[in-house]
């Protein structure tokens, strides 16, 4: 996530609330909740996000020829690559700019 996000995050609600709530459906609700949050709670998402990434990387750059941590370093990718996408789904179901998307 980027500092593009925690500033977004609580404008996005005010000004795409009314299109989103006239579609009365459970995942839009759901997306809706995730991000209608304010700053803090963004941020806070994002430092937990950070840390737990920088301890993965770092336990890969310390055993570089270890097993488990190619298998943490790579789930890891895959978690983001899967993050990205549902950032990308988001956008689609919603029919609008979700934070995060780029």
């Amino acid at each position: 996530m980027s500092g593009k996000e925690i500033i977004t995050v609580e404008k996005w609600p005010k000004a795409k609330g009314k299109t989103v709530k006239l579609h009365n459906n459970w995942i839009i609700s759901k997306i809706w909740s995730f991000w209608n949050i304010n700053s803090h709670e963004l941020a806070k998402r994002d430092i937990f996000i950070f840390l737990f990434m920088a301890i993965i990387t770092f336990s890969k750059a310390l055993y570089l020829e270890s097993y488990w941590s190619s298998v943490l370093f790579v789930s890891f990718l895959i978690f983001v690559l899967l993050h990205n996408l549902i950032h990308i789904l988001q956008t689609l179901i919603v029919r609008a700019y979700t934070p995060g998307l780029y």
